[in-house]
């Protein structure tokens, strides 16, 4: 997905989540600002590299996930987090060319052909979503989540010596869940969240202050 692209269907959900949202403002004593700490599990599988040599992540492991909101209505905030998505498994290897193309390899790309076996790789990221909210019993609400996911591969060196690209990027980020008030100030949450890189499941707890 362009980054053009991306820029456009964000700047729409949020002004269509703008215009949903009741415009009155906080009760005298509700907080604005929470901190969400999470982990669970999260699968990577994403494809990277040009049309003749391409590397593949695949991979399932824990996540651990850092959130701090403010909100700017009583059902609408804004949300910045860090993700720690866990290892996956990296492996170099040359695609096939299409019968009716002739693909030679760059003089760039046959050195990479080298680490063509299983290395592993950490996905880290940074968050920023709009978080709209719905009320849906006593102490229960449920919410939704659009914004954007910057990530960046960290990816291990092979035995000898050669260089492996580390892949960066930003992908849109959708995500949904529950949360449940224990006290005023602290509650338990459960979240999903997808984008093009990874697919991500998380239990966690949130505290209002």
């Amino acid at each position: 997905m362009s980054d053009h692209r991306t820029t456009e269907r964000i700047a729409t959900a949020f002004l269509l989540t703008l215009a949903l949202l009741a415009a009155a403002p906080l009760a005298a004593g509700d907080s604005r600002w929470y901190l969400a700490g999470s982990a669970g599990q999260a699968s990577v599988q994403r494809d990277f590299g040009s049309p003749t040599l391409g590397w593949r992540v695949d991979g399932s492991e824990l996540t651990a996930n850092l959130d701090v909101g403010y909100a700017l209505r009583p059902r609408f905030a804004l949300q910045a987090g860090y993700r720690d998505l866990g290892s996956g498994t990296f492996i170099g290897l040359p695609r096939p060319c299409p019968p009716d193309l002739i693909c030679p390899l760059s003089v760039e790309e046959v050195p990479q052909l080298l680490p063509a076996y299983p290395t592993p790789v950490d996905f880290t990221g940074w968050t920023l979503a709009a978080v709209p909210s719905w009320s849906l019993a006593d102490r229960v609400d449920l919410y939704g989540k659009l914004g954007l996911l910057d990530w960046r591969a960290d990816v291990r060196r092979d035995p000898f010596g050669d260089p492996i690209p580390r892949p960066s990027g930003t992908d849109l980020l959708a995500g949904a869940g529950a949360r449940y008030a224990l006290t005023q100030a602290l509650g338990l949450q459960v979240e999903y969240e997808t984008s093009d890189l990874v697919d991500a499941f998380s239990i966690g707890a949130v505290w209002r202050f």
